[in-house]
Protein backbone atom coordinates (compact mmCIF):
# COMPACT_ATOMS: atom_id res chain seq x y z
CA UNK A 1 0.00 0.00 0.00
CA UNK A 2 1.33 3.40 -1.11
CA UNK A 3 0.59 5.48 2.07
CA UNK A 4 0.72 8.99 1.48
CA UNK A 5 0.68 12.49 4.44
CA UNK A 6 -2.84 15.04 3.80
CA UNK A 7 -1.59 17.83 5.81
CA UNK A 8 -1.82 21.94 5.54
CA UNK A 9 -5.01 23.66 6.65
CA UNK A 10 -8.95 24.12 5.63
CA UNK A 11 -8.44 23.18 2.09
CA UNK A 12 -6.38 19.97 2.55
CA UNK A 13 -8.86 19.26 5.50
CA UNK A 14 -11.92 19.25 3.47
CA UNK A 15 -14.85 21.86 3.20
CA UNK A 16 -16.44 21.24 0.82
CA UNK A 17 -20.12 20.04 0.29
CA UNK A 18 -20.83 16.54 0.88
CA UNK A 19 -22.73 14.11 -1.64
CA UNK A 20 -25.86 12.54 -0.12
CA UNK A 21 -23.71 9.51 -0.71
CA UNK A 22 -20.33 9.03 -0.46
CA UNK A 23 -18.62 5.70 -1.74
CA UNK A 24 -16.04 3.99 -0.68
CA UNK A 25 -12.87 2.26 -3.00
CA UNK A 26 -11.86 -0.98 -2.71
CA UNK A 27 -8.43 0.26 -2.64
CA UNK A 28 -8.33 2.98 -0.81
CA UNK A 29 -7.66 3.35 2.66
CA UNK A 30 -7.68 5.74 5.30
CA UNK A 31 -5.85 5.88 8.76
CA UNK A 32 -8.61 7.51 10.39
CA UNK A 33 -7.75 9.75 13.19
CA UNK A 34 -8.92 7.22 15.58
CA UNK A 35 -6.19 5.34 14.72
CA UNK A 36 -7.57 2.57 12.41
CA UNK A 37 -7.32 1.65 9.02
CA UNK A 38 -10.45 1.27 7.15
CA UNK A 39 -12.27 1.83 3.89
CA UNK A 40 -11.58 5.46 2.65
CA UNK A 41 -14.63 7.79 2.48
CA UNK A 42 -15.30 11.56 2.87
CA UNK A 43 -14.93 13.14 5.26
CA UNK A 44 -11.19 11.87 5.86
CA UNK A 45 -10.63 14.62 8.61
CA UNK A 46 -12.79 13.92 11.73
CA UNK A 47 -10.82 16.19 13.91
CA UNK A 48 -13.28 15.64 17.10
CA UNK A 49 -12.46 11.90 16.68
CA UNK A 50 -8.64 12.41 16.86
CA UNK A 51 -6.18 10.77 19.27
CA UNK A 52 -4.26 13.62 18.99
CA UNK A 53 -4.25 16.50 21.32
CA UNK A 54 -3.36 18.63 19.65
CA UNK A 55 -6.82 18.97 17.11
CA UNK A 56 -9.16 19.21 20.08
CA UNK A 57 -6.83 21.92 21.44
CA UNK A 58 -7.15 24.25 18.72
CA UNK A 59 -10.44 23.74 18.23
CA UNK A 60 -11.51 25.07 21.72
CA UNK A 61 -8.80 27.52 21.48
CA UNK A 62 -11.06 29.14 18.72
CA UNK A 63 -14.14 28.51 21.01
CA UNK A 64 -15.23 25.72 20.01
CA UNK A 65 -16.79 22.81 22.19
CA UNK A 66 -17.45 24.65 25.46
CA UNK A 67 -19.08 22.48 27.89
CA UNK A 68 -19.13 19.17 25.85
CA UNK A 69 -16.41 16.42 25.87
CA UNK A 70 -15.02 15.38 22.61
CA UNK A 71 -17.26 12.62 22.29
CA UNK A 72 -20.25 14.35 22.49
CA UNK A 73 -18.41 17.39 20.10
CA UNK A 74 -17.82 13.87 17.42
CA UNK A 75 -21.22 12.42 17.87
CA UNK A 76 -23.06 16.23 17.07
CA UNK A 77 -20.99 16.79 14.28
CA UNK A 78 -21.53 13.25 12.61
CA UNK A 79 -25.36 14.00 12.76
CA UNK A 80 -25.08 17.81 11.61
CA UNK A 81 -21.79 17.61 8.99
CA UNK A 82 -23.02 19.13 5.71
CA UNK A 83 -18.86 19.74 4.61
CA UNK A 84 -15.96 17.70 4.34
CA UNK A 85 -14.76 17.08 1.22
CA UNK A 86 -11.13 17.30 0.19
CA UNK A 87 -8.89 16.25 -2.69
CA UNK A 88 -7.65 13.13 -0.84
CA UNK A 89 -10.27 11.03 -1.75
CA UNK A 90 -9.93 11.57 -5.15
CA UNK A 91 -6.33 11.87 -5.45
CA UNK A 92 -6.47 8.18 -3.91
CA UNK A 93 -8.79 6.79 -6.62
CA UNK A 94 -7.21 8.43 -9.41
CA UNK A 95 -3.24 7.06 -7.97
CA UNK A 96 -5.02 3.69 -7.85
CA UNK A 97 -6.08 3.64 -11.18
CA UNK A 98 -2.53 5.08 -12.37
CA UNK A 99 -0.43 3.16 -10.73
CA UNK A 100 -2.62 -0.53 -10.12
CA UNK A 101 -1.27 -0.34 -6.40
CA UNK A 102 -2.95 0.14 -3.35
CA UNK A 103 -3.48 3.57 -1.52
CA UNK A 104 -3.08 4.47 2.05
CA UNK A 105 -4.28 8.34 3.68
CA UNK A 106 -3.16 9.84 6.52
CA UNK A 107 -5.11 13.22 7.51
CA UNK A 108 -3.09 15.86 9.13
CA UNK A 109 -4.42 18.74 7.87
CA UNK A 110 -6.06 21.42 10.51
CA UNK A 111 -8.19 24.34 8.81
CA UNK A 112 -7.07 27.71 9.90
CA UNK A 113 -2.98 26.82 10.78
CA UNK A 114 -0.08 29.05 10.00
CA UNK A 115 3.08 27.49 8.96
CA UNK A 116 4.41 28.35 12.20
CA UNK A 117 1.94 25.85 13.74
CA UNK A 118 3.45 23.11 12.22
CA UNK A 119 7.35 23.81 12.87
CA UNK A 120 9.21 21.05 13.71
CA UNK A 121 10.59 23.08 16.12
CA UNK A 122 7.42 22.25 18.13
CA UNK A 123 8.51 18.51 17.39
CA UNK A 124 8.85 18.35 21.24
CA UNK A 125 5.89 19.11 21.91
CA UNK A 126 4.66 15.60 20.90
CA UNK A 127 0.84 15.52 19.80
CA UNK A 128 0.19 18.37 21.29
CA UNK A 129 1.48 19.97 17.88
CA UNK A 130 0.89 19.84 14.30
CA UNK A 131 3.96 18.61 13.56
CA UNK A 132 4.78 16.00 16.33
CA UNK A 133 1.20 15.05 15.97
CA UNK A 134 1.97 13.82 11.99
CA UNK A 135 5.30 12.39 12.91
CA UNK A 136 3.16 10.50 15.76
CA UNK A 137 0.31 9.42 12.65
CA UNK A 138 3.19 7.89 10.85
CA UNK A 139 4.86 5.86 13.23
CA UNK A 140 1.61 4.50 14.32
CA UNK A 141 0.46 3.29 11.08
CA UNK A 142 3.20 0.99 10.60
CA UNK A 143 3.31 1.70 6.80
CA UNK A 144 6.31 3.40 4.95
CA UNK A 145 5.44 6.84 3.49
CA UNK A 146 5.59 7.39 -0.23
CA UNK A 147 5.00 11.07 0.15
CA UNK A 148 3.59 13.92 1.52
CA UNK A 149 0.43 16.15 -0.12
CA UNK A 150 0.34 20.10 1.31
CA UNK A 151 -2.35 22.64 0.77
CA UNK A 152 -1.31 25.66 2.84
CA UNK A 153 -0.69 29.45 2.83
CA UNK A 154 -3.72 31.40 3.15
CA UNK A 155 -2.60 32.36 6.98
CA UNK A 156 0.60 32.93 5.95
CA UNK A 157 -0.36 35.77 3.83
CA UNK A 158 -0.04 38.71 5.90
CA UNK A 159 3.20 41.24 5.57
CA UNK A 160 4.98 40.00 8.78
CA UNK A 161 4.93 36.62 7.31
CA UNK A 162 4.47 36.20 3.33
CA UNK A 163 8.12 37.26 2.93
CA UNK A 164 9.64 34.41 5.02
CA UNK A 165 7.39 31.49 3.77
CA UNK A 166 9.46 30.17 1.46
CA UNK A 167 12.29 29.69 3.36
CA UNK A 168 9.89 28.26 6.19
CA UNK A 169 8.65 26.04 3.48
CA UNK A 170 11.83 24.63 3.12
CA UNK A 171 13.24 24.54 6.59
CA UNK A 172 9.49 21.93 7.56
CA UNK A 173 10.31 19.80 3.82
CA UNK A 174 13.90 19.03 5.35
CA UNK A 175 13.44 18.26 8.92
CA UNK A 176 10.62 16.18 8.28
CA UNK A 177 12.12 14.12 5.67
CA UNK A 178 15.09 13.99 8.02
CA UNK A 179 12.34 12.91 11.23
CA UNK A 180 11.04 10.14 8.80
CA UNK A 181 14.30 9.13 7.48
CA UNK A 182 13.41 9.62 3.62
CA UNK A 183 16.09 12.31 1.99
CA UNK A 184 13.92 11.72 -0.93
CA UNK A 185 10.86 11.58 -0.04
CA UNK A 186 8.09 13.49 -2.69
CA UNK A 187 6.66 16.53 -1.86
CA UNK A 188 3.71 17.69 -3.38
CA UNK A 189 2.41 21.29 -2.82
CA UNK A 190 -0.68 22.88 -4.12
CA UNK A 191 -0.66 26.69 -5.03
CA UNK A 192 -3.00 28.78 -3.30
CA UNK A 193 -6.51 29.00 -4.78
CA UNK A 194 -8.61 32.40 -4.74
CA UNK A 195 -10.24 34.53 -1.89
CA UNK A 196 -13.35 36.69 -2.93
CA UNK A 197 -13.59 37.98 0.88
CA UNK A 198 -13.38 41.64 0.89
CA UNK A 199 -13.24 42.01 4.90
CA UNK A 200 -10.25 39.87 4.90
CA UNK A 201 -7.26 41.91 5.81
CA UNK A 202 -4.44 40.36 3.51
CA UNK A 203 -3.17 42.47 1.32
CA UNK A 204 -2.77 41.30 -2.61
CA UNK A 205 0.67 40.99 -2.73
CA UNK A 206 1.10 38.81 0.49
CA UNK A 207 -1.01 36.41 -2.02
CA UNK A 208 1.19 36.63 -4.86
CA UNK A 209 4.14 36.07 -2.87
CA UNK A 210 3.06 32.98 -0.70
CA UNK A 211 1.75 31.48 -4.71
CA UNK A 212 5.33 32.51 -5.93
CA UNK A 213 6.74 30.56 -3.45
CA UNK A 214 4.85 27.88 -3.68
CA UNK A 215 5.45 27.76 -7.61
CA UNK A 216 8.80 27.94 -7.43
CA UNK A 217 9.11 25.01 -5.16
CA UNK A 218 10.45 22.47 -7.43
CA UNK A 219 13.07 24.57 -8.40
CA UNK A 220 14.76 25.14 -5.24
CA UNK A 221 13.62 21.57 -3.45
CA UNK A 222 14.41 18.29 -5.34
CA UNK A 223 11.65 15.83 -4.84
CA UNK A 224 9.04 17.97 -5.05
CA UNK A 225 5.88 19.48 -7.37
CA UNK A 226 3.65 21.51 -7.41
CA UNK A 227 0.52 22.40 -9.30
CA UNK A 228 -2.59 25.02 -8.88
CA UNK A 229 -5.64 26.14 -7.68
CA UNK A 230 -5.58 29.05 -8.65
CA UNK A 231 -7.98 28.45 -11.62
CA UNK A 232 -10.35 26.16 -9.42
CA UNK A 233 -14.02 27.26 -8.41
CA UNK A 234 -15.04 28.05 -4.95
CA UNK A 235 -18.25 27.06 -2.31
CA UNK A 236 -17.22 30.35 -0.26
CA UNK A 237 -15.16 32.82 -0.18
CA UNK A 238 -11.82 30.73 0.48
CA UNK A 239 -12.71 26.94 0.00
CA UNK A 240 -13.33 25.28 -2.84
CA UNK A 241 -16.22 23.10 -3.97
CA UNK A 242 -16.73 19.58 -4.42
CA UNK A 243 -16.19 19.40 -7.88
CA UNK A 244 -12.86 21.20 -7.68
CA UNK A 245 -11.71 19.06 -5.37
CA UNK A 246 -11.83 15.64 -7.02
CA UNK A 247 -10.15 17.97 -10.27
CA UNK A 248 -8.01 18.85 -7.71
CA UNK A 249 -7.28 15.52 -6.28
CA UNK A 250 -7.14 13.94 -9.68
CA UNK A 251 -4.12 16.80 -10.74
CA UNK A 252 -2.21 15.92 -7.78
CA UNK A 253 -2.27 11.78 -8.36
CA UNK A 254 -0.79 12.21 -11.65
CA UNK A 255 2.16 14.22 -10.06
CA UNK A 256 2.73 11.07 -7.48
CA UNK A 257 2.13 8.80 -10.31
CA UNK A 258 5.47 10.14 -11.79
CA UNK A 259 7.37 9.87 -8.75
CA UNK A 260 6.34 6.48 -8.23
CA UNK A 261 7.37 5.85 -11.91
CA UNK A 262 10.67 7.18 -11.14
CA UNK A 263 9.72 10.58 -13.29
CA UNK A 264 10.50 13.94 -12.31
CA UNK A 265 7.29 15.34 -12.31
CA UNK A 266 6.66 17.85 -15.17
CA UNK A 267 4.19 20.60 -15.32
CA UNK A 268 3.55 23.64 -17.97
CA UNK A 269 5.76 26.56 -17.29
CA UNK A 270 6.97 29.78 -19.41
CA UNK A 271 10.00 29.52 -20.97
CA UNK A 272 9.96 32.66 -22.87
CA UNK A 273 8.03 35.64 -23.65
CA UNK A 274 9.25 38.25 -26.52
CA UNK A 275 7.40 41.73 -27.78
CA UNK A 276 7.14 41.29 -31.37
CA UNK A 277 5.63 43.62 -34.30
CA UNK A 278 4.10 42.00 -37.20
CA UNK A 279 3.79 43.20 -40.62
CA UNK A 280 0.37 45.35 -39.71
CA UNK A 281 2.30 47.00 -37.38
CA UNK A 282 0.42 44.97 -34.68
CA UNK A 283 2.55 44.57 -31.22
CA UNK A 284 2.18 41.41 -29.53
CA UNK A 285 4.19 39.36 -26.69
CA UNK A 286 4.73 36.13 -28.12
CA UNK A 287 5.07 33.32 -25.03
CA UNK A 288 6.37 29.88 -25.17
CA UNK A 289 5.66 27.44 -22.80
CA UNK A 290 7.23 23.55 -22.15
CA UNK A 291 5.80 20.64 -20.60
CA UNK A 292 2.16 21.65 -22.85
CA UNK A 293 0.08 18.47 -23.03
CA UNK A 294 -1.89 18.47 -26.43
CA UNK A 295 -2.06 22.27 -26.08
CA UNK A 296 -3.72 24.65 -24.17
CA UNK A 297 -7.68 24.14 -23.94
CA UNK A 298 -8.40 27.29 -23.92
CA UNK A 299 -8.32 28.58 -27.48
CA UNK A 300 -9.02 32.48 -27.25
CA UNK A 301 -9.48 35.26 -25.07
CA UNK A 302 -7.33 34.02 -22.39
CA UNK A 303 -7.72 36.05 -19.23
CA UNK A 304 -5.15 36.12 -16.37
CA UNK A 305 -1.99 38.04 -17.93
CA UNK A 306 -1.18 41.29 -16.60
CA UNK A 307 1.56 43.65 -17.91
CA UNK A 308 3.94 45.19 -15.93
CA UNK A 309 6.60 48.33 -15.89
CA UNK A 310 10.08 46.35 -15.97
CA UNK A 311 11.82 47.03 -12.70
CA UNK A 312 9.34 49.60 -11.66
CA UNK A 313 5.97 49.28 -9.95
CA UNK A 314 2.36 50.04 -11.55
CA UNK A 315 1.16 48.66 -14.46
CA UNK A 316 2.37 49.12 -17.79
CA UNK A 317 0.59 52.03 -19.83
CA UNK A 318 -0.33 49.15 -22.18
CA UNK A 319 -2.45 46.81 -21.58
CA UNK A 320 -3.28 42.90 -23.09
CA UNK A 321 -6.24 42.97 -26.10
CA UNK A 322 -6.41 39.88 -25.87
CA UNK A 323 -4.72 36.66 -25.34
CA UNK A 324 -4.73 33.13 -27.56
CA UNK A 325 -3.49 30.13 -27.86
CA UNK A 326 -2.25 28.61 -31.52
CA UNK A 327 -2.16 24.85 -32.59
CA UNK A 328 -1.55 21.81 -30.33
CA UNK A 329 1.76 23.59 -29.22
CA UNK A 330 2.72 25.76 -25.69
CA UNK A 331 2.42 29.27 -27.72
CA UNK A 332 0.14 32.03 -26.08
CA UNK A 333 -0.03 35.54 -28.63
CA UNK A 334 -0.69 38.17 -26.39
CA UNK A 335 -2.08 41.61 -28.61
CA UNK A 336 -1.74 44.89 -27.00
CA UNK A 337 -3.40 47.92 -27.26
CA UNK A 338 -0.65 49.70 -28.54
CA UNK A 339 3.43 49.21 -28.68
CA UNK A 340 5.24 50.90 -26.19
CA UNK A 341 8.84 51.75 -25.70
CA UNK A 342 9.15 50.84 -22.24
CA UNK A 343 10.37 47.89 -21.55
CA UNK A 344 7.92 45.26 -20.11
CA UNK A 345 6.99 42.24 -17.42
CA UNK A 346 4.53 39.59 -18.05
CA UNK A 347 2.73 37.81 -15.14
CA UNK A 348 -0.39 35.86 -14.51
CA UNK A 349 -2.44 34.84 -12.01
CA UNK A 350 -1.82 38.04 -9.78
CA UNK A 351 -4.08 39.35 -6.71
CA UNK A 352 -6.40 37.31 -4.30
CA UNK A 353 -8.77 36.64 -6.84
CA UNK A 354 -7.80 36.28 -10.51
CA UNK A 355 -9.39 35.20 -13.50
CA UNK A 356 -7.05 31.92 -14.83
CA UNK A 357 -8.47 29.14 -16.71
CA UNK A 358 -5.80 27.74 -18.93
CA UNK A 359 -5.01 24.17 -18.28
CA UNK A 360 -3.86 21.84 -21.02
CA UNK A 361 -5.41 18.68 -22.66
CA UNK A 362 -4.95 16.80 -19.47
CA UNK A 363 -6.56 19.41 -17.00
CA UNK A 364 -2.47 20.88 -15.97
CA UNK A 365 -2.85 24.11 -15.01
CA UNK A 366 -0.65 27.24 -15.71
CA UNK A 367 0.69 27.87 -12.05
CA UNK A 368 0.27 31.98 -11.01
CA UNK A 369 3.95 33.46 -11.34
CA UNK A 370 5.38 36.78 -10.74
CA UNK A 371 6.39 39.41 -13.43
CA UNK A 372 9.02 37.97 -15.98
CA UNK A 373 10.94 40.10 -17.93
CA UNK A 374 9.49 40.35 -21.97
CA UNK A 375 12.76 40.48 -24.42
CA UNK A 376 12.72 42.29 -27.67
CA UNK A 377 12.24 40.38 -30.84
Amino acid sequence: MDVWILAGQSNMQGFARLPDESPSHPCVWNYSMQGRWELACDPLHRLWESRMRVHSSLMRAAGQGEGKTNEQMAQEEDRTRRIGVGPGLAFGVALNEATGRSVGLLPCAHGGTSLELWSPHRKSMGDASLYGAMIETVRACARPIQGVLWYQGESDCVPDLADTYAVRLEEFIRELRKDLGEPDLPFIAVQLGRVVDAALNQPDHCWDTVRDALGKLPGRVPRSAVTSAVDLSLDDAIHLDTRSQKRLGVRLAALAAQFARGQEPRTPRLVSAVKRVDPDGRCEIVMDFDNVEGGWKEGSDIPGFVLYRLGQSGFASTQIARARSEGSGGRIHALLTNCPDEPLAIAYGIGKNPVCRLVDHKDRPLCAFMPVAVSQG
